[in-house]
């Protein structure tokens, strides 16, 4: 009896080493992991040059595993990683020059790309967000984010991107708020919602210009309705309305919209609300 009470014994205590030994392994293992994950994703600084920011990206890129259980969860802090630089980038006081804007567009292309494929939803929701941040940088989003078309993914980005939700309402939702949120519009914000609504405008001759030219006409009638001259005719004057073939390649001259129907429709109108 004696002798069996100590082989069990024995065998509790090795059970008990072997558990205390896996513990440890996996204690040290999980310490390790986020270690090297802060490491992976520490490479972000906006002091760096563009080359060296653009080749950390790419290294911590290739250490993310996209079969791993927790893919998504290191995607969605490799991303506040990348777009936290680059807010970091382009709201800095010091952003006045072209080196700057080229190495905040240069990472956000790299970003927009990868994101493309692995994650568009989390990519659009942070644009828009961006997007509403740009109130005194309009010359970094027409300049890098119009020109270098680094705005919101499409289907027309991807072809199995028509699976999820379109982001252009939310476009159009911060420009109305922005035009028609108060009775009267202040000089400063006819001239933001003026430069945003263009911005809008180019980008969707080459996405959407059916979905513009629809949503312009609520605006125009809008404008009319309150009695906001001012803003319609910088609508008039920058031909911010109906998208036809001289802008984009989704339109003929057999199919082309009524443009100068259009202005005139605002015009008599809001020619007989002044009466």
């Amino acid at each position: 009896m004696l002798h069996l009470s100590v082989t069990h014994i024995s065998r509790v205590c090795f059970s008990i080493i072997q558990t205390l030994s896996v513990l440890k392994t996996k204690t040290a293992f999980t310490a390790m992991s986020k270690e090297s994950q802060e490491v992976k994703f520490s490479g972000f600084l906006p002091s760096l040059p563009k080359e060296k920011l653009l080749q950390n990206y790419e290294e911590a890129k290739q250490k993310i595993d996209v079969e791993s259980e927790d893919h998504k969860e290191i995607w969605e802090e490799f991303s506040k990683a990348v777009t936290g630089c680059i807010c970091e980038i382009v709201f800095s006081p010091k952003i006045s020059n072209k080196e700057d804007s080229d190495k905040a567009s240069a990472l956000l292309k790299n970003y927009r790309d990868d994101a493309l494929l692995i994650n568009p939803k989390f990519f659009n929701k942070w644009i828009y967000d961006f997007r509403k941040r740009f109130s005194s940088l309009l010359d970094f989003w027409k300049n890098e984010m119009v020109a270098k078309e680094l705005g919101p993914l499409w289907t027309g980005d991807f072809e199995l991107f028509d699976r999820f939700d379109d982001p252009e309402p939310e476009v159009r939702e911060v420009l109305w708020k922005l035009i028609f949120d108060e009775p009267a519009l202040s000089e400063t914000k006819a001239k933001q919602a003026a430069e945003l609504l263009w911005a809008y405008k180019v980008d969707a001759c080459f996405r959407s210009p059916y979905q513009y030219n629809d949503w312009i006409v609520t605006v125009r009638d809008e404008l009319v309705k309150r009695k906001f001259v001012d803003f319609w005719k910088i609508v008039v004057d920058q031909e911010l309305g109906l998208i036809g073939s001289k802008e984009s390649d989704y339109f003929d001259d057999m199919d082309d919209p009524e443009i100068p129907e259009f202005y005139k429709i605002g015009n008599d109108n809001l020619k007989m609300e002044s009466k």
